[in-house]
């Protein structure tokens, strides 16, 4: 597997073969020759005996104006991560900082190469991803036009997420097979449910009503806040249930990382909004708890109802939670209480606990892992054999 990037002097290198780009910023390279003339600069390896053998030799960059060279690595025989270090930045007295790229980044470039996602706004909240060339016409109504047959992933965004960060996750899923419906949600909207989150739901579930003969199977796959948002939709449908349980059956498996129920909002808000700014986080914290308190008709009731959804779901589909023991805002405790729960109703759940992965950071911690869970959960639910059956793309 190999990609260019920008960078490093400590890097993990996973078995295989990947290159790394280097910017020494060292002055006038322009020719091949010079690259290998910095050859004996380019780095000391430090590992153990038991990882492998390690050799590197220098390739040329296509891009001789940005003043970088490429070294290949390659790691044989190890399945461990091995450290090397670079005294590079000794040469002409320039400093680059350390950066560390799992396997999943290093193959980035790659993989954008072969497929490109298509991105299709629908409302300002809700986002259509695809990796089908074929153009949707979708109409006021939120009913797609175009005929389709194709499997749905509802995807629920974390606060503030970036979107080239949700595309990671949209990807999983298009990767199999499946177009990707992306419901994200501002902190205002979190704070006022009927001007805000309550419209984003009645949305989603139009969406999902209108265009329910054009997807088969569903799954959803939520972020934090997202077990909020997806008991809103709940709340929508308990109302009109013989309406919406033909929609609710093409529900095949749920899937929810670092799930955040009401009572983490007062923590979960001041870090998505202050990620580094304590005092801030401090204020926002205690602001958040006021209004829990103040405006108990206009916010709390519904954050309440909602969050006996997401205990009690109207879904009975399978559950996978994953969370991790470090983590305040989607905790272990409300966790388990959500699978408790769950299973009371009949839900079978699937349960993975890291020791030291961060809020919505699993995936960037443990990437093979994560993917072989997500896989394994649509294999029991059969969800993978009937994608590959529709698709003919799907990992079974």
């Amino acid at each position: 597997m190999s990609a260019a990037f920008r960078l490093s002097s400590k890097i993990l290198i996973p078995s295989g073969k990947c290159y790394v780009t280097m910017r020494p910023m060292l002055q006038n390279i322009n020719r091949i020759s010079q690259f290998e003339s910095i050859s004996p600069y380019l780095m000391n390896l430090k590992t153990n005996p038991n990882l492998g053998m390690i050799g590197y030799s220098m390739v040329p960059v296509l891009n001789y104006s940005s003043k970088s060279f490429v070294t290949e690595i390659e790691v044989e025989n190890s399945d461990e991560n091995v450290q090397l270090y670079s005294d590079l930045f000794k040469h002409n007295n320039h400093h680059v900082p350390w950066r560390e790229y799992s396997q999943d980044k290093m193959d980035k470039k790659k993989h954008n190469e072969k497929e490109k996602l298509i991105v299709k706004p629908i409302t300002k909240n809700l986002t259509y991803i695809s990796a089908r060339p074929e153009k949707l016409e979708i109409d006021k109504n939120l009913k797609i036009q175009t005929p389709i047959d194709r499997p749905l992933c509802l995807l629920f965004s974390y606060m503030l997420a970036k979107k080239k960060h949700l595309l990671k996750f949209a990807k999983i899923y298009t990767d199999l097979g499946f177009d990707v419906l992306l419901v994200e949600i501002t902190p205002w909207q979190l704070l006022w449910p009927t001007k805000g989150s309550q419209l984003i739901a009645n949305d989603t579930v139009n969406f999902l009503y209108n265009n329910q003969e054009k997807y088969s199977p569903m799954i959803i796959h939520g972020f934090s806040v997202g077990g909020y948002q997806w008991g809103e939709l709940m709340v929508i449908m308990s109302r009109d249930l013989p309406k919406y349980q033909p929609v609710l059956d093409k529900f095949r498996a749920q899937i929810w990382d670092s799930a955040a129920d009401i009572s983490e909002i007062s923590v979960g808000l001041p870090k998505a909004i202050f990620p580094k700014n304590l005092t801030l986080q401090a204020a926002l914290r205690n602001y958040a708890i006021y209004h829990l308190k103040t405006f108990y008709q206009a916010a709390t009731v519904h954050y309440a109802r909602s969050s006996n959804f997401f205990h009690f779901p109207l879904l009975k589909a399978p559950a996978l939670f994953l969370v991790s023991k470090i983590d305040p805002v989607g905790s272990v405790p409300s966790n388990w209480s959500v699978k408790e729960d769950m299973e009371s109703i009949g839900i079978k759940t699937t349960w993975q606990c890291w020791d030291d992965s961060h809020h919505v950071m699993h995936y960037l911690k443990y990437p093979d892992q994560y993917l072989d869970l997500i896989y394994k959960h649509l294999r029991e639910t059969h969800v993978l054999e009937d994608v590959a059956q529709k698709t003919g793309i799907a990992k079974l």
